[in-house]
């Protein structure tokens, strides 16, 4: 489990740069992070507190491209999961799913424009059916 913020990880990017997949992050309640952009390629499960006070603001967006499981996956997440957080973006869709192997949960998601949006291919089962 990585705690952010903490001495160790200040910051989602940096949990997520600088670990694993699979890794638990979580984000501790009033936590606002202001990011570029977030790309988030590898299986990890990033979770806020059930009030949505932590608040990733991300300029260019969200990348959810991550592989389903092992063998990237050395924790606990198989699947990419963001949880419980408010996600914001000045300048592009906050989301872009480009994965099956995505699961966006109680999330507060606001911007200029698009909120979530899917890639052909992103967000459909192994058979080819969505699961939005």
């Amino acid at each position: 489990r990585l705690v952010v913020p903490s001495e160790a990880w200040p910051s989602v990017g940096h949990a997520v740069a600088g670990s694993h997949g699979g890794a638990y992050i979580q984000v501790l309640p009033g936590h606002s992070e202001k990011l570029d952009a977030l790309v988030l390629d590898q299986p990890f499960e990033i979770e806020g507190p059930s009030d949505h006070s932590a608040t990733l603001l991300v300029e260019q967006g969200i990348v959810c491209a991550s592989a389903c499981g092992p063998p990237r996956c050395r924790g606990p997440a198989t699947v990419l999961t963001l949880r419980s957080l408010t996600l914001r973006s000045t300048h592009a869709p906050v989301l872009t799913i480009a994965t099956a192997c995505c699961s966006i949960e109680f999330c507060d998601i606001s911007g200029p424009g698009v909120g979530v949006q899917i890639l052909p291919g992103g967000g459909a089962d192994v058979d080819g059916q969505p699961y939005l």
